[in-house]
């Protein structure tokens, strides 16, 4: 989206003071597209995604079934349930569901995977002469669903049905909003410009349109359907009290929900917290998570326990230094406690102190490379969270050195220390592995999302869509 083809008025023009100050495009064009508009902002950006997703079931299912037509294939039908089962968790670990652009290539590969899954499904069962519908229904998903999710994305962020957002923020808080909202054009939202005062306008990347004492004019005027406040107006108008029902209001913490699901933190206050969050959750969510964790340690301990001559006789073939190691690691509330992983670094590592891991660290054996990038090291962190120390699934504990530098440095830190650590977490699976100030602040607009909405199924997503960055051996380090 670009903003120079809005023909905004200049910066440096008179506050708006009438409606012919606006262009004619704004002042009631109709077409065919626009008879869209109604319907298309009833839409939350969450019936967005799930119009997605029965957009992929109805292209699964209406391929496979054309397939079985011209192949004649029969006795499948339970193959073509598992499939769309698959389908629908493969995309959503690809992230294929946000609102941001789609990618085609990412798609293809979770439609072959999930295709040759099937297909040795069907070989393994007997069931290998349903295998050229199979492989004629996998091609058919994949034109279904890239022409229909092309229309969708041509609807979504067709200029003409776009949401018309004001932007009453200053000049920093306008170019965060923009970027955001050009990185999920799915979500139908269109920045009209600028609302603030003069003063407060520079280094703004849209036009100034005026000030927040003239807004209800503005959006009547520009045919607003959404306010986006940042804190800097929250803090000092009383904007909200002029404007009419007919338009929404949300704020800059809310356009970084709802788009990316994220908090972000140089934008809220304790206020906010106190608002907004709510830190217990039901028993009923407690115990559930307690037995998904007990149930899930224990297979993935049994499992270790097979590996683990093969790791040790590795390990002796590369470095012959300790199997195990202990870290001392901040959790819940604060309390510290040490987590058990497979070593991956030389036992000098840290001759000098702690450091943050790097990228292609130096100090990582080949073994460790390796069980670094298929995530095998992490195994023991089952140990910890059988005996309570950890869940599953939650913000990653760091070490007490780094959580004293990081609370300093960057605000409402210890927040995350509000609910158990994790093995995985909204986080790890959303963000590349970080190693500075400033990436574990990205992490933490994650794991304050991650600690605001936790629920079983969100836990349940996170742990698929870590089956894809483990697979694709990403955020190693």
């Amino acid at each position: 989206m670009s903003t120079d083809s809005l023909n905004f008025p200049p910066q440096d023009s008179r506050p708006l003071s009438s409606v012919q100050s606006i262009p004619r495009r704004y002042m009631g064009r109709e077409s065919w597209q626009e008879a869209l508009r109604p319907w298309l902002h009833e839409l939350s950006e969450g019936d967005r995604r799930g119009l997605l997703m029965a957009n992929d079931l109805l292209c699964t299912g209406s391929a496979a079934s054309l397939g079985i037509v011209l192949t004649g294939g029969t006795g499948i039908f339970s193959l073509l349930a598992i499939w769309s089962v698959l389908m629908m968790g493969a995309l959503y670990a690809a992230n294929q569901y946000s609102l941001e652009p789609h990618d085609e290539r990412s798609i293809g590969k979770g439609i072959a995977a999930v295709s040759v899954g099937t297909m040795t499904l069907a070989w393994s069962t007997s069931n290998s002469a349903t295998l050229p519908a199979l492989v004629t229904a996998g091609c058919l998903i994949f034109l279904f669903m890239i022409g229909s999710r092309r229309g969708w994305t041509w609807l979504f962020s067709c200029r003409a049905t776009r949401r018309r957002v004001l932007l009453l923020c200053n000049g920093p808080e306008a170019r965060e909003a923009l970027s955001e909202i050009r990185r999920h054009p799915l979500s139908g939202m269109r920045a009209l410009g600028m609302v603030t005062e003069r003063g407060q306008a520079s280094g703004a990347p849209l036009s100034l349109l005026g000030e927040p004492g003239q807004l209800p004019l503005l959006a009547n005027a520009w045919k607003a359907d959404s306010i986006m406040a940042g804190p800097s107006a929250i803090q000092s108008s009383n904007w909200q009290q002029k404007l009419t029902p007919n338009e929404e209001t949300f704020d800059l913490p809310g356009l970084f929900e709802r788009l990316s699901y994220r908090i972000p933190v140089r934008h809220v206050d304790e206020r906010w917290f106190v608002e907004q969050f709510t830190w217990k959750r039901g028993i009923g969510y407690r115990i559930a998570k307690r037995f998904v964790d007990i149930g899930f340690s224990l297979f993935g301990l049994l499992i270790s326990v097979t590996l683990l001559p093969i790791v040790a006789i590795a390990n002796l073939l590369d470095d012959r230094g300790p199997l195990f190691y202990s870290q001392e690691r901040t959790g819940l509330h604060g309390k510290t406690f040490r987590v058990y992983k497979l070593r991956t670094m030389r036992v000098d590592a840290e001759k000098h102190g702690a450091v943050w891991a790097q990228k292609n660290d130096p100090r990582v054996t080949r073994l460790g490379n390796f069980l670094r990038r298929t995530r095998l090291d992490e195994l023991p962190q089952l140990w910890n969270v059988l005996n309570g120390d950890m869940s599953l699934v939650g913000p990653r504990p760091e070490r007490p050195q780094f959580v004293m530098e990081l609370e300093q440095q960057i605000p409402f830190y210890q927040r995350r220390h509000l609910v158990p650590p994790g093995v995985t977490g909204w986080a790890q699976v959303r963000f590349p592995y970080g190693s500075s100030v400033q990436d574990s602040e990205e992490k933490l607009k994650f794991d304050l999302y991650y600690a605001k909405h936790r629920s079983m199924v969100f836990d349940l997503l996170i742990l698929l869509r870590t089956i894809s960055v483990v697979l694709n051996k990403t955020g190693s380090r």
